[in-house]
């Protein structure tokens, strides 16, 4: 039991505190992060697969940056992930695949070598341990094992209560010398550990391992009681840094120690940069990603994701080539021809796309009701509900007749409200029996199709839909050549025996053009021109 009295009469001992951060640099290690960083970033950017490996890596290199791994084969398996260089060249770019085969070469050396911050941990606690230091570990639970295998290969033997893993016993541990603490000083996250490291100090001295680049958070260490942090951010890559914060008398001194390999190349010194800054600031930015804008007429496009490879068909490929997945900008072209697989939703209760049989109906009826009376058109369609600014042209806009899409509401919530204002009855679609109730429903099905919304198939996993999808594109390959010498925009139904039910459907990509920044919500749709300038960059 920890009591009050004690932790006082440490205190007032101690005139100060130090941080003694041991900052490793390794030349191949850098260049492994510094690829990986490439490939990160980029398929973040992606869709699908790009984003999960994405997130893979970076859990990877979390990882590898807060705790004592060793290098092995297996420690570097992940990167592997991305499958052969082709594939990667072929689905997500050259700029990838190279930074690919960099961070494998890199990897592949590092697997061969000892890990120089474990040397530097076991050099540390042998010396701890010679001058009959009492010293503690901080990490999280799942971090034991790699300090366990690093202990036992030192032949150095230890206490069992070493490790802090929890504020709580970090609170009920009576004072020590030293505590160990790989990776930067961070609330949260990998490595995370509570501020009172530094506000309630047990300890006279923090080692602190740290990778070259990665600094502590800006803030960490604040206390609500004096509004001030021990962590002021303004850490710079010089080797003797002094952080001094009056804090009832609780002061800390803070030195850098360069070790490792000598980060000078060319007499330049190499910096490395902080991942946890930039990851941090990928999570900031996840309500928007960059976006590539392909034009499939003079007046409508799609935005996807910049890093998406898209289902594509180029003509002029070889046989076997024609169809496949290609990236925007690069291997994806004007002129070649976008696939959109639209599928059906089974158990959707035969809620089905109609093919433009329906928007005829309700066009007809808002057109009339247009052209007699715009201005009390519009006065009951914003009374409704659909409080549009601009109301009078975006409808004058819905009366248009169907091309790459069917002019409608954005919302499905709008188009209801349009459907009940113009008061739409299931007997004037000429026979149709649908309940009136659910008549929207079909006729917002049919807007869906033709925006290329396509729906999910529900009953498998989405790389086996991807899988059918090709098999039936391989099956209608003469149908689909045929088709192109015709015309630029078509579709094919794709055959039943497939186990999904849709449409493949083509179209003519115009250009493409890069610099566009949007919400998920605003990608993959075909939608008018001018409602892309909002996101443009």
């Amino acid at each position: 039991m920890v009591t009050t009295s004690v932790i006082f009469e440490f205190l007032k001992q101690q005139n100060c505190y130090s941080i003694d951060r041991r900052e490793v640099f390794s030349n191949d290690f850098s260049s492994l992060r510094r690829n990986l960083r490439i490939i990160i970033k980029n398929l973040n950017d992606g869709d699908g697969d790009a984003v999960e490996i994405s997130r893979i890596l970076r859990t990877r290199l979390s990882e590898w940056l807060t705790v004592p791994i060793s290098y092995d084969e297996n420690t570097f398996k992940d990167i592997s992930i991305l499958g052969e260089p082709k594939r990667v060249s072929d689905q997500w770019g050259r700029d990838i695949m190279e930074a690919y085969q960099r961070a494998v070469n890199s990897a592949n050396k590092l697997s061969k070598c000892q890990n120089p911050m474990r040397h530097e941990i076991q050099q540390t606690i042998y010396d701890l341990k010679t001058k009959d230091k009492i010293f503690k570990i901080f990490c999280h639970r799942s971090a034991k094992i790699y300090f366990d295998s690093l202990i036992s290969s030192s032949q150095t033997t230890i206490d069992k209560d070493i490790f802090i893993h929890s504020p709580k016993e970090y609170r009920e541990t009576l004072p020590f010398d030293v505590l160990i603490k790989v990776g930067p000083l961070r609330p949260y996250g990998w490595g995370g550990c509570p501020d009172s490291l530094l506000t309630a100090p047990r300890f006279k001295t923090l080692i602190q391992f740290v990778w070259s680049g990665c600094w502590d958070e800006p803030g960490f260490g604040f206390d609500p009681v004096t509004g001030s942090a021990i962590i002021d951010g303004s850490a710079t890559s010089s080797s003797i840094s002094t952080t001094a914060t009056d804090k009832q008398s609780i002061s800390w001194t803070s030195i850098t120690k360069p070790t490792g390999d000598n980060p000078l190349e060319n007499g330049l010194r190499l910096i490395d940069e902080d991942e946890f800054q930039i990851f941090r600031t990928m999570d900031k930015a996840h309500d928007k990603r960059s976006a590539t804008l392909l034009q499939v007429d003079n007046d409508h496009g799609i935005l996807f994701p910049s890093r998406a490879a898209l289902l594509s068909f180029d003509p002029q490929a070889g046989e076997l080539d024609q169809i496949g997945y290609r990236l925007p900008g690069e291997t994806l072209t004007a002129g070649m021809t976008l696939i959109l697989p639209l599928l059906e939703e089974i158990g959707a209760g035969g809620l089905q796309a109609e093919e433009g049989k329906l928007s005829p109906i309700w066009k007809k009826r808002l057109e009339t009701e247009f052209n007699n009376n715009p201005d009390d058109l519009c006065k009951k369609l914003y009374d409704g509900g659909i409080n549009l600014l601009w109301l009078h042209s975006r409808v004058k806009d819905w009366c248009k007749l169907p091309t790459s899409v069917i002019h409608a509401p954005q919302k499905a919530e709008h188009f209801q409200i349009l459907i009940e204002i113009l008061n739409i009855r299931p007997e004037q679609s000429e026979g149709d029996k649908r309940d009136r109730a659910q008549w929207w429903r079909y006729a917002w099905r049919e807007i869906q199709h033709s925006r290329g919304e396509a729906i999910s198939e529900g009953r498998y996993e989405q790389g086996i839909v991807d899988e059918k999808i090709q098999t039936s594109l391989k099956d209608l390959r003469l149908e689909i050549f045929e088709k192109s010498k015709l015309s630029g925009d078509f579709s094919v139904e794709i055959e039943p025996i497939s186990g999904i039910r849709g449409q493949l459907r083509f179209l003519k990509v115009v250009s493409v053009e890069s610099g566009f920044e949007a919400p998920d919500a605003e990608l993959r749709f075909i939608r008018d021109l001018r409602e892309f300038e909002e996101w443009r960059v």
